[in-house]
């Protein structure tokens, strides 16, 4: 019965845990979310301007790129600047929406935890184990004149 009770409390625990690291970036999204722009313009032409900025102007691999689906998802891209090792990705949606087309960019930046990765690494269980891709890194909020600044050029893209 006490095993019971303990598996039932430590499945509460991750579930809670789960959450609240849901709930914990949810609202940044919801605010990324409230930027998007909607153009009157052909779908095809928006669908093209929007690539070519991540691709393009901002150098990026494709993970994602799906015209059909409307999303666009960018592999990371990786930076070591003053304040340490970061890594930032794109996923932007585009679909057809009443009044023309609807264009949202989310940003995920996250920077390197290297004494939480360096302490899983020299752990006597972890040693011989190989590290998961998203170990040592823990997410961070976005700029969101950074994001505001990605729509302003993909609106001089569509200017032009």
């Amino acid at each position: 019965m006490k095993r019971k009770r303990f598996l039932f409390a430590l499945m509460c625990m991750m579930a809670g845990s789960c959450l609240l690291q849901a709930c914990t970036s949810f609202p940044q999204e919801k605010e990324m979310q409230s930027m998007a722009r909607v153009f009157n313009l052909p779908y095809d032409q928006v669908w093209q301007s929007v690539e070519n900025l991540l691709h393009r102007d901002l150098k990026c691999i494709f993970k994602k790129n799906d015209k059909k689906e409307g999303v666009l998802e960018t592999e990371w891209v990786h930076r070591m600047d003053t304040e340490g090792k970061k890594r930032w990705m794109i996923i932007a949606t585009v679909r057809s929406v009443k009044g023309g087309v609807e264009v949202a960019m989310y940003k995920k930046v996250e920077f390197q935890d290297d004494v939480s990765k360096s302490i899983d690494k020299y752990s006597a269980k972890k040693k011989d184990s190989a590290a998961s891709p998203t170990s040592g890194w823990k997410k961070t909020d976005v700029n969101l004149t950074a994001v505001e600044g990605l729509y302003q050029q993909l609106e001089g893209k569509l200017e032009n």
